[in-house]
């Protein structure tokens, strides 16, 4: 699901309604030197809004005033510097600029008409949240991966198998063990190999105990560096799914770990829109899908739409909508006053509470399937 803050925003962006509505969406970098190049598609982009916005009647008043925020942009180095992956801009008369920033990469579009043009920011739909422990007898490290960015958690993960076990009297476990094979006397203390295995349980269980509240759901999956002997002993402590991983060293940077866990991380990606594909040939073949953009149209405007999967690639599908009239008109490119139709029914289901699910690739020729509540 669209995580909570991302969703309030998209579905803010869709009520929108109104004249000379610019929507930018643009790739950005995080680093010198590629920064230097996104101040230069944003003036790209503020020129082809200007040229649309001047097509569609606007005035240079007008044009000046919608186009403000993105221009102020362009003479504001600070602005570029750590930048996400994405970037979208939205600006309308008397609405000000909403700017959102996004951690995966946008496709480079201008769109404006009397509606935001929100579908691209699905992107962020499209991320896989991996929660990875780095984990050895001298110290843990506990990270979120999202959007290749691994970010350190705040546990209270113990230091070391010593910190976890600091309150344990050795002097006592010890005591009177014999000293040799056949010594007499008796044996009150315990075997120095079992006390090592109970000092690392006990490690170890702290360590899931600690990380069990931020693992939120119990079907999600954790990857863990470590030791086989490590993973093996985590791994029956916790309900979750562990996936093992190489060990590391707890101080191994975040780029390293993120580059470690990439490939994991695409096979959980192909993974849930393979799940989402065989819904909608379900769906398709129980003849409960839609897919004809105009059907699906009307069901979004309606709110029948219970969960709509889309392709997540799929190009801009140009047209006019009269909701009133439940008239659509297809069109065969970008035109003064067209919207991308399959924009308008995400932004349909999104105000009536659907669900929302990306494909890797149209389903049997479809690039989206609707699956009606009734």
């Amino acid at each position: 699901m669209i995580a909570t803050a991302v969703r309030d925003t998209l579905a803010d962006l869709a009520r929108h309604s109104g004249p000379f509505s610019v929507s930018i969406h643009l790739p950005t970098h995080r680093r010198y030197p590629e920064t230097e190049q996104d101040p230069i598609r944003l003036k790209n982009s503020i020129d082809a809004a200007a040229a649309a916005l001047e097509a569609l009647g606007a005035d240079r008043c007008c044009r000046a005033s919608v186009l403000a925020g993105p221009m102020e942009r362009l003479d504001d180095p600070s602005f570029w510097q750590h930048r996400d992956r994405g970037l979208a801009l939205f600006c309308a008369p008397e609405a000000g600029t909403v700017e959102v920033s996004v951690p995966a990469e946008l496709p480079e579009r201008v769109v404006v008409g009397d509606r935001f043009h929100i579908r691209p920011l699905l992107a962020v739909h499209d991320a896989i949240r991996l929660p990875a422990l780095v984990v050895t007898r001298h110290g843990a490290r506990f990270y979120e991966i999202e959007h290749e960015v691994a970010r350190p958690v705040e546990v209270d993960l113990p230091a070391s198998v010593e910190d976890a076990n600091w309150f344990m009297d050795r002097e006592a476990q010890l005591q009177r063990r014999p000293q040799r094979p056949g010594a007499h006397g008796g044996v009150h203390g315990h075997d120095p190999s079992q006390l090592a295995e109970a000092d690392l349980r006990r490690y170890l269980d702290a360590i899931a105990q600690a990380i069990r509240a931020p693992l939120r759901t119990a079907d999600q999956p954790l990857l863990v560096f470590g030791t086989d002997h490590l993973i093996a002993d985590l791994s029956g402590l916790l309900d979750h799914t562990v996936i093992p991983a190489p060990s590391l060293d707890p101080a191994t940077s975040p780029d390293k770990i993120v580059e470690i866990a990439v490939p994991t991380i695409e096979a959980l990606r192909t993974r849930r829109r393979d799940d989402a594909a065989e819904r909608a040939r379900e769906a398709i073949g129980r003849r409960r899908g839609i897919t004809e953009i105009e059907a699906a149209l009307h069901a979004a405007t309606e709110g029948r739409i219970d969960e709509l999967l889309i392709d997540v690639a799929t190009e801009p599908m140009w047209g006019r909508h009269d909701p009133d009239r439940r008239s659509v008109e297809l069109m065969l490119e970008h035109a003064p006053g067209s919207v991308d139709l399959l924009d308008r029914v995400v932004a349909n289901v999104l105000l009536t509470s659907g669900r929302i699910s990306l494909l890797g690739g149209p389903v049997d020729s479809h690039a989206l399937v609707a699956i009606p509540r009734f």
